[in-house]
């Protein structure tokens, strides 16, 4: 559905008439968790009329570039402080592990701010983006696969342009009258043959595969946590990638227990002590926790099955859970889960790769 106006008015009726026809059709009382958008007033205020317990996901890629934190880079005393400080700060945000630590880092990082004398952008920052409201725009802030992003929708929007009209810089009317009808008429002729799934079922990352035997090779790259009287594994935590343990790279970093207990109490909002803007990536962010929600046995035994690819990823859903990036954007796969996989003997890494279809990490040519 599409409004023609970005006005309050028109989303809450869309909303509202989405909810009913959900109704109509399908006999179903529609209340959504999440709502994607990119710091819109009018579209906040409908869905918190219509739904008024939906978290609002705000859209990160929007506020990382010009039209977002640097929209007010003016207020900066000086104007190099943005890129050497603020979008780095900006950036760890993004990727905090937990509501709790992201509530926390920005207090380190927005009274850093003001010591360096910006104190009007940390005010503006601090209202606007760390308030109730358009605070979610970190990676963890909803569940895997649902991101705050509105990059996916764009570049649909973008092709139907390319496709169905003579320029991307069409009005909305234009797309509405000479695109979509067309469009819908298309799709409603075809009988669809797909399931739909929560998450990306796309190709295996070979890339992740690698990476996941790069995080084996070394057991300080790793941490087991362990029930303390039943010994039952519920979690492993890996080193990041930037701290891998390798004789090559030179942030590598032991993950020991005293590294792992630092991180596990930032994790529930508690930074430690010696903790600054320089060392915050290196104490609260430089590892991945995989949890285990289940110790039953991943399907399909005994071996995997193309066939079975998608009741294999859903498998692995209800088992295992990252706070990675990439476990947030593809809903099941990141070098994280795969490790954990290993080393709980569910599969080897050679088996997945010659099991299951993969591709290259998306991208350029390096």
């Amino acid at each position: 559905m599409f409004v023609r106006t970005e006005h309050h008015v028109a989303y809450a009726t869309m909303f509202k008439a989405v909810r009913n026809y959900a109704s109509v059709f399908f006999s179903i009382d529609l209340v959504l968790s999440f709502g994607s958008l990119d710091r819109s007033q009018c579209i906040a205020s409908a869905f918190r009329e219509v739904l008024p317990n939906i978290r609002l996901l705000n859209c990160y890629p929007h506020l990382a570039r010009n039209r977002g934190a640097s929209d007010k880079v003016g207020l900066l005393t000086k104007k190099s402080f943005y890129d050497d400080d603020v979008a780095v700060n900006i950036r760890y945000l993004s990727v905090a592990r937990s509501e709790e630590q992201f509530k926390a880092l920005p207090r380190l990082f927005v009274d850093y701010w003001r010591s360096e004398g910006e104190v009007g952008y940390a005010n503006w920052f601090e209202d606007t983006y760390l308030g109730s409201t358009w605070m979610f725009w970190y990676y963890q802030s909803a569940i895997p696969c649902v991101t705050p992003s509105q990059n996916a929708l764009e570049s649909h929007h973008s092709t139907i342009k390319k496709t169905c009209v003579a320029s991307l810089r069409s009005s909305t009317s234009v797309v509405l009258n000479d695109g979509i009808p067309s469009i819908l008429f298309h799709e409603a002729s075809q009988l669809f043959q797909q399931s739909l799934y929560h998450f990306s079922e796309g190709l295996l990352c070979s890339e992740s595969v690698e990476n996941a035997q790069r995080l084996l090779d070394n057991k300080k790259n790793y941490y087991k946590l362990k029930v303390p009287v039943t010994r039952v594994l519920f979690g492993v935590l890996f080193n990041a990638t930037k701290f891998l343990k390798s004789s090559k790279n030179v942030n590598r970093s032991d993950l020991d227990r005293r590294r792992a207990q630092r991180y596990l109490n930032s994790l529930e909002g508690k930074l430690p002590e010696g903790v600054t803007v320089r060392n915050a990536e290196r104490y609260c962010l430089s590892i991945h926790q995989v949890k285990l929600l289940h110790v039953e046995p991943l399907f399909p035994p005994p071996a995997l099955q193309l066939s079975r690819y998608e009741q294999f990823i859903q498998s692995v859903r209800r088992k295992y859970v990252c706070d990675c990036v990439m476990f947030a954007q593809t809903g099941w796969q990141c070098s994280h889960v795969f490790a954990a996989m290993v080393l709980q003997e569910e599969v080897s890494l050679k088996r997945l790769l010659s099991a299951l279809p993969t591709r290259k990490a998306s991208g350029g040519q390096r």
